[in-house]
């Protein structure tokens, strides 16, 4: 395969929508000062929402993912709401009272931290260089070992400031993965650009070949899960980091947060990839099969 073409940004609006999201979701907040600053104008767009007679977690998800293309915040939220449950749900109200909301969230960020995204910009540099060092490497290794067309050829890389101090979201139909700006590696053994490497592998899960073999509400948890692995081994070839049950552990609480994942999680996972990648059956045979093992 050609070299993934990656497109970078850095993001106000998705940074703040992406700290509410992660204190909705419950996600441990490691910068504590931002996530006092947004807590007020937080929880007013989580009020409006619920007002709206709308499912916060589901709107705020889609709010994130497509807060970087939209300047103006009526058009955000017409598009998000079209995209989520159809253009009759975009109403004037609706739109009226989350862009204001929006808006407000977004007015607080931009007071406590006017450098905002040029912090973003700057913390974007050594990640872009890391990956420019290893990523292309890993990426032609995980089509080798899975199929060319399960890496996608372009994608689109929107960094958010830190509020969990590493964490990542993949956004499969847009083809666009959020992730969190950070000088450093929290993590020294899954350094951060690898973390970026299995965002970006999750992106072509939606691809008909691979979605129409498993229920759609199951799709990202299993793009998740059947990446790790494969991710792994295609990061041993660059000397990144090894695929062994004690890595993929590592990688359910630093990249899935799955902290109470069951005990044997990680040797399933370990052992349907061994199954596959010893064997002769294609990845859209092992993809189903990881299906019906989660299942159980």
């Amino acid at each position: 395969m050609s070299t993934m073409n990656l497109r970078w940004k850095a993001s106000l609006s998705a940074s703040s929508l992406h700290a509410v999201l992660c204190a909705v979701e419950g996600l441990p907040a490691a910068n504590n000062s931002f996530a006092e600053i947004l807590h007020e104008p937080g929880d007013c767009l989580i009020q409006s929402i619920e007002g709206c007679g709308l499912e916060v977690a589901a709107v705020l998800e889609m709010l994130v993912c497509q807060s970087a293309d939209y300047e103006n915040n009526r058009q955000l939220v017409e598009v998000s709401l079209s995209r989520l449950h159809g253009r009759e749900s975009a109403t004037e109200e609706r739109v009226s009272v989350l862009a204001a909301a929006i808006s407000g969230l977004e007015t607080r960020t931009l007071a406590e931290r006017p450098e905002l995204v040029d912090e973003l910009a700057l913390r974007a540099r050594p990640l872009h260089e890391q990956w420019e060092a290893r990523g292309p490497g890993l990426m032609h290794m995980l089509a080798q070992l899975t199929e060319d067309s399960f890496v996608a050829e372009t994608a689109e890389v929107v960094l958010v400031a830190p509020y969990v101090g590493g964490y990542g979201r993949a956004y499969l139909r847009a083809n666009r993965v959020v992730l969190e700006g950070l000088l450093a590696n929290p993590h020294a053994d899954l350094p951060e650009a690898l973390r970026l490497g299995w965002l970006l592998a999750q992106l072509q899960a939606d691809a008909p070949i691979y979605a129409d073999a498993v229920s759609g509400e199951r799709l990202a948890l299993l793009a998740q899960m059947a990446t790790i692995p494969a991710v792994l081994t295609a990061a041993e070839s660059v000397e990144w980091a090894k695929c062994d049950a004690s890595t993929i552990t590592r990688a359910l609480q630093c990249w899935c947060f799955e902290q109470d994942a069951p005990a044997d999680l990680a040797e399933k996972l370990l052992g349907w990839w061994e199954t596959y990648h010893q064997g002769t059956s294609s990845w859209q045979v092992a993809w189903r099969a990881l299906d019906a093992l989660l299942s159980q």
